[in-house]
C-alpha cells in the first residue's frame, strides 16, 4: 500500500514490474510514474492522486487489467512512444480518464488500447494510436503541467 506520499509514490525507470493487489491513495503527485519500463499493474486501486494516476513515458509498454481509478487528476497517461494497454478497468469521477500525447519529441507518438464499454473522459493528441474513436487535439502538453490539467511537478 503505497499512502500519503508527498510526490510520486512510486516512480521507476527502465525496470520490469509487477503490481497486482496493489492501493495507491493520496499520492502528491503521480501514483505510478514508469519511464522506459514494461510491466503490468493487476487488481490495483488509485485513489486521489493530485497529478498522474498512471503515468507512462519514454517507451514504456504497460498494461493495467482488472483496476480502478476514482477521484484522480489524471487517470491515466501515456506518453512519448509508450504503448499502455486498458482491460477490465473501472474510471469514476477522475478530472480525466485517459490523456495521451509526445511531450519530448525525440520519441514517437504513444499507443493506447482501451477494452472498455464506460463512457471516458480522454485528451488525446493528434497522431496518438488508439483503437477507439475520439476527437483528437493539437499540443496536448501546453494544457498539462498545471496549465490546465495536472499539476507542476514537486522538486
Amino acid at each position: 500500500q503505497f499512502e500519503s506520499s508527498y510526490a510520486d509514490a512510486f516512480d521507476s525507470d527502465f525496470c520490469n514490474l509487477f503490481f497486482d493487489n496493489c492501493i495507491f491513495k493520496d499520492s502528491g503527485n503521480d501514483a505510478l510514474d514508469v519511464s522506459g519500463s514494461d510491466g503490468s499493474v493487476r487488481n490495483s486501486n488509485f485513489t486521489s492522486s493530485q497529478d498522474k494516476a498512471v503515468s507512462a513515458g519514454e517507451n514504456s509498454n504497460l498494461s493495467i487489467c482488472n483496476s480502478s481509478f476514482q477521484m484522480n487528476e489524471l487517470a491515466v497517461v501515456a506518453k512519448d512512444g509508450s504503448s499502455i494497454e486498458i482491460k477490465d478497468t473501472h474510471f469514476s469521477d477522475n478530472r480525466l480518464d485517459i490523456a495521451a500525447y509526445r511531450k519530448k519529441l525525440e520519441y514517437p507518438e504513444a499507443k493506447l488500447f482501451i477494452d472498455h464499454n464506460e463512457l471516458l473522459t480522454v485528451l488525446i493528441e493528434e497522431g496518438v494510436i488508439t483503437n477507439f474513436e475520439c476527437e483528437k487535439v493539437k499540443n496536448i502538453s501546453s494544457v498539462m503541467y498545471g496549465n490546465q490539467y495536472g499539476k507542476a511537478s514537486k522538486r
